[in-house]
């Protein structure tokens, strides 16, 4: 449910910075807002404390953000901690992020891998994810040392395994069958 939340805030805020002509500049601000909150985990928790009141948490939030925010995200920010739904903040960048990206004809793909891609690696797979889905592929690499080899890819909701250990369960699977 947390997702579903997530997507509707981002939905509205997309339409609003569509709206105001500031798409790319909210995507800036809200990934900084992601950042900021990863790196600090105590302002991530402070935005869902019960007894701090949605201006408490904003004063305190607009202390500790790099520059000022525009208007839309001001307004977008105070909506959210009326709400209570702080804890969505994060998601919500990702969420616009991918929204950003549809808009702009790319998709955002999360690639784990066993090792770091090379160049033609990643030339050739943003090459052949562009041709499966028809839009510009931007990777996004992490790399899991759990991975036997192989890779997964995530590309928005689809998971695409080519790891060893998936294609060994497939085999298993079909041999079993």
């Amino acid at each position: 449910m947390d997702n579903l939340i997530a997507d509707k805030y981002a939905l509205a805020l997309f339409e609003a910075a569509h709206d105001a002509k500031a798409v790319e500049a909210i995507g800036k601000e809200t990934q900084s807002l992601k950042t900021l909150l990863s790196a600090q985990p105590m302002i991530a928790r402070m935005l869902v404390h019960p007894r701090l009141s949605a201006e408490q948490k904003m004063e305190a939030l607009l202390a500790v953000l790099p520059g000022k925010p525009s208007p839309v995200m001001t307004r977008f920010l105070t909506l959210v901690l009326e709400k209570k739904r702080g804890e969505q903040l994060a998601s919500v960048a990702d969420d616009y992020e991918r929204l950003q990206m549809a808009a702009s004809g790319s998709a955002l793909v999360r690639v784990v891998s066993a090792a770091p891609l090379t160049d033609s690696q990643r030339n050739a797979l943003g090459k052949s994810l562009a041709e499966r889905f028809g839009m510009k592929a931007v990777l996004r690499e992490e790399v899991d040392k759990n991975l036997v080899g192989g890779m997964a890819l995530y590309v928005g909701d689809q998971r695409l395994d080519a790891t060893v250990t998936g294609t060994l369960e497939r085999l298993k699977q079909t041999l079993l069958a």
